[in-house]
């Protein structure tokens, strides 16, 4: 069946709206991390998508295309054959495409936008209390990340939520567990807040894993827990992060825990 090119524009304009109104959204979350200049010109743009300048509907547009593209790459986007596009109506789709590959890279595309969620959620946070500034614990702990990764450093939601709970188990009293998926860099985060917080510790499951750490990344307050059962390394510690594989230890009064458990 021949394309409808009146549906197919309209269901163009449906998902250019929808993308504005995401990246509304975004923006808004994000608007205290940037600066003035460009939040005001930020600003200029958060109106409904029918009251955007032409050329910004395009660039709308460019993603709603791509997300067609996606769904029937070889027929050129969606047959929708009866009922239209539009308020008041419904819309049927019919595809004649195989769209297992598309599903997946869509439920990649949820994983990634579920963390970035995630990762604002714990930036807003932080903005929240004060903690984002050039001499902060924040920008500490992420020089920190940046030593021990090297060129390899990139931004991880993992990063944010580990010292989101460390911040907490020193500031609030509270413990936490965070679950992560298996080469995330949870460690790299865990040592990076010990090195950040001088009141916490690490504890991990092997004295190999602890020999390297404490030599080959120049940090001392790490143990294994089998050193920690015998008791007495706790002295002036507040949090200790527990690394995957580690069983946890009876802790000073005084003292909260961040346990990390990777995902099967």
């Amino acid at each position: 069946m021949a394309e409808n090119p009146r549906e197919s524009n309209e269901l163009i304009e449906s998902l250019a709206a929808l993308e504005h109104e995401q990246w509304i959204a975004w923006s808004k979350a994000v608007a205290p991390e940037v600066s003035e200049d460009r939040r005001k010109r930020w600003e200029t743009y958060w109106v409904p998508y029918n009251d955007l300048d032409e050329d910004v509907k395009e660039k709308d547009r460019e993603w709603a295309r791509k997300v067609a593209e996606i769904i029937a790459p070889d027929n050129g986007g969606l047959n929708a054959p009866t009922t239209g596009v539009g308020p008041g109506r419904d819309i049927t789709l019919r595809l004649n495409v195989d769209v297992s590959d598309a599903l997946t890279g869509l439920k990649a595309l949820r994983r990634e936008a579920d963390a970035a969620v995630r990762a604002l959620k714990a930036l807003e946070e932080a903005a929240r209390r004060g903690i984002i500034g050039s001499t902060s614990e924040w920008d500490r702990y992420i020089a920190a990340v940046r030593e021990i990764t090297g060129k390899y450093y990139r931004e991880r939601d993992i990063n944010l939520r580990v010292f989101d709970a460390v911040y907490n188990a020193l500031h609030n009293r509270t413990n936490s567990t965070i679950q992560y998926e298996r080469c995330e860099g949870a460690t790299t985060s865990a040592v990076a807040a010990v090195k950040t917080f001088e009141s916490a510790m690490l504890v991990v499951p092997y004295r190999e894993v602890k020999e390297y750490i404490a030599r080959e990344l120049d940090m001392p307050h790490v143990c294994t827990d089998e050193e920690a059962r015998r008791g007495g390394l706790f002295r002036g510690v507040s949090v200790v992060i527990f690394d995957e594989g580690a069983n946890l230890v009876d802790l000073p009064k005084n003292a909260c825990y961040v346990r990390l458990v990777a995902r099967e």
